[in-house]
């Protein structure tokens, strides 16, 4: 089962090797990937998995940076780090009511007109605009 203080345990094993070569640091890559992949397994689990796990983006971090996997566990143990640091919160649309929204875009970027169109199934936010400015000058 998914445990931190498991987590926070293999990185202070690892963290004072990280830089030797697999050799070195008495490291058995295909078993340290096996924990890390069980690691995940764990994580997905977790019923709302909605708050950066600081740990667990560290271990990934650290053992991306090493120099024990092949090229195609290193691409896997960045999916991992990507997903451990972007936690899916599904509620995060409820935090953008449209007519909010329209009005911060108005008021922000002092534009004659937005439209803003909430689109929760695409889970995306999308916003038009006349005769703002944003620094750069004005646009449309």
């Amino acid at each position: 089962k998914y445990n931190t203080d498991d987590v926070v345990a293999l990185f202070d094993e690892i963290a004072p090797l990280w830089k030797k070569t697999a050799e070195e640091a008495g490291v058995e890559p295909e078993k340290l990937y096996k924990t890390l992949e069980a690691i995940m397994v764990e994580v997905r689990k977790v019923d709302k998995y909605d708050e950066v796990d600081k740990d667990l983006q560290a271990l990934f971090a650290m053992v991306t940076a090493t120099k024990w996997f092949d090229e195609k566990q290193v691409e896997k143990i960045d999916e991992w780090l990507e997903e451990v640091a972007s936690p899916e919160d599904t509620e995060w649309l409820n935090s953008f009511p449209e007519s909010e929204t329209q009005n911060a875009v108005i008021e922000g970027l002092k534009a004659r007109t937005a439209t803003v169109t909430v689109d929760k199934i695409a889970k995306a936010i999308s916003i038009e605009y006349e005769g703002g400015t944003y620094g750069q000058g004005k646009h449309d």
